[in-house]
């Protein structure tokens, strides 16, 4: 049992003095940090609108991550996890703000115990020194693992951070899990083999779903689950200049993985509803033409989705941001230069190109089906302002809007309707612009210098916005010190 102190040193931020008149605070939410300096973690309690200050316990030696829960309590830990639920108790601690403690967590199989519905598998070992999955929710355990995979699989895999699932990665249903042997960081003869396997959880069964050899690889990563039978498989290098492949696996059948993809620089993207796998072939300076490829899953054949001549500089790379089943969205440029961005969009069913832009910061923002919002320079008011693309009859209509001036270097972003869009940081303010009413109200009209600021859209009406303490700059490591839910100037439900 921790208790809590008098006396708490973190400053409560008036959100009067954060927001300008008119927005309205729906709610404040609750905020944890920590001290490992100090051994000190502090918790902000809406209700009681103060900080709480606790002393995290001896055998916790510092504090990497936090990682709040649907019910309301924190898992704090002193390595860096993707996924606490799932990671080795000896690691892991509770502070639970209602009982006013830091605690060790409920577990199972030696893994934290997931809460009810958040379930998934992981490895861990029993008391025999032998590996086997565990469910984290009901403490369903598998077998031991193949003798062959005891000495080859660690305690926690860690996936690519920015694609991976983790390491097992459990389908929608629940009914199979997925995982590979982990690659040593050091290894005597590279290239090594990467062997998948797959687990039944009703017949309690493994088989080996192949090999993957990466080579000078860097990452192997369990992705997306096509539908409860098929994964998709990524590997690559972190470096920019470098290609990243997917491949395709049958959990239900024996070696059935099969590479479909490749592409230089940017990731293949994979969209859901209908599932479908775009990329772009070609690479370097001398290329002038780009094939953009579509993977058929019904089929199980890539697709020539359209063909495209282009520049050098737009030429190098590209990707595709947006697919559905009418339009797909395709920007141009290497990906380390960011003020050079060379979106256009292509009809879905055709491969016909109905628009493309020389040149733009932002990129495109889909508002509605045949809607887009994206910025421009415009020499009459010598600004950044906003441009609505709106498709019709297979062609685009622009539409300017000087009055939304962007400020340069800062960024739009659409609510869910498109309707409201959100300017932050622009002559030191944000501010968010209705398209309907066409007004501009501010949100937070100045910003102090000990703070910065980070805005998410909370439904359609509403902002969450996160006040941290700035440390030499502002990162998504600084310590947070207020979240509210506000309503923005002049909306109505």
């Amino acid at each position: 049992m921790v208790n809590a102190h008098e006396g708490v040193s973190l400053p409560i931020i008036d959100p009067a003095q954060v927001f300008a008149p008119g927005v309205e605070v729906v709610e404040t939410l609750p905020v944890l940090t920590y001290d490992n300096q100090n051994r000190l973690v502090w918790y902000f309690d809406p209700g009681q609108s103060q900080w709480e200050e606790y002393t995290y316990p001896q055998e916790l030696d510092e504090i990497q991550e936090v990682q709040q829960r649907t019910d309301g309590s924190f898992l704090l830990s002193n390595l860096w996890y993707e996924g606490l639920a799932g990671a080795i108790t000896e690691n892991i601690w509770l502070f639970d703000p209602i009982a006013e403690k830091i605690s060790r967590p409920q577990t199972v199989c030696n893994l934290v115990q997931a809460l009810p519905g958040e379930g998934e598998w992981h490895f861990t070992q029993l008391e025999d020194g032998l590996y086997r999955l565990c469910n984290t929710e009901t403490g369903e355990y598998s077998d031991p693992l193949p003798d062959d995979l005891q000495s080859k699989v660690k305690k926690v895999c860690i996936a690519y951070p920015s694609h991976g699932k983790g390491v097992p990665s459990t389908s929608p249903d629940g009914n199979w899990v997925v995982f590979h042997t982990c690659r040593q960081i050091f290894a005597d003869k590279p290239p090594i083999d990467y062997i998948f396997y797959a687990y039944q959880t009703a017949a309690k069964e493994f088989h080996q779903l192949g090999t993957v050899t990466p080579y000078l690889e860097e990452y192997v990563a369990i992705t997306e689950w096509v539908d409860n039978t098929h994964v998709l498989l990524r590997t690559g290098n972190f470096r920019t200049s470098s290609s990243h492949t997917v491949a395709i696996a049958d959990v239900e059948k024996i070696n059935s993985i099969n590479e479909i993809a490749d592409q230089y620089a940017y990731f293949p993207q994979y969209f859901a509803n209908p599932p479908r796998l775009y990329w772009v072939s070609g690479k370097g300076i001398d290329n002038i033409e780009q094939t953009i490829y579509r993977y058929d899953f019904v089929s199980g054949i890539p697709q020539v989705f359209a063909k495209r001549r282009c520049g050098v500089v737009e030429c190098e790379a590209a990707y595709v941001a947006q697919a559905d089943d009418k339009i797909v969205v395709l920007v141009g440029g290497y990906p380390l230069a960011v003020s050079e961005l060379y979106p256009s969009i292509w009809d879905a069913q055709t491969g016909q190109l109905l628009y493309e832009t020389q040149s733009g910061r932002m990129g495109l923002q889909r508002l509605d089906e045949q809607t887009f919002l994206t910025d421009t320079f415009d020499i009459e008011v010598n600004d950044v302002v906003a441009k609505i693309l709106v498709i019709q009859d297979h062609r685009v209509i622009e539409t300017i809007h000087r009055e939304v001036s962007l400020c340069f270097g800062s960024d739009m972003y659409a609510s869910p309707s498109g309707q409201y869009i959100l300017i932050p940081n622009c002559d030191g303010h944000t501010d968010i612009y209705d398209f309907v009413a066409q007004e501009r109200y501010v949100v937070v009209p100045e910003f102090a210098d000990d703070y910065c600021y980070s805005f998410e859209w909370y439904g359609e009406y509403e902002l969450q916005v996160s006040v941290s303490e700035k440390i030499e700059s502002c990162g998504h490591a600084n310590p947070i010190r207020g979240i509210w839910l506000v309503r923005v100037p002049g909306t109505v439900e």
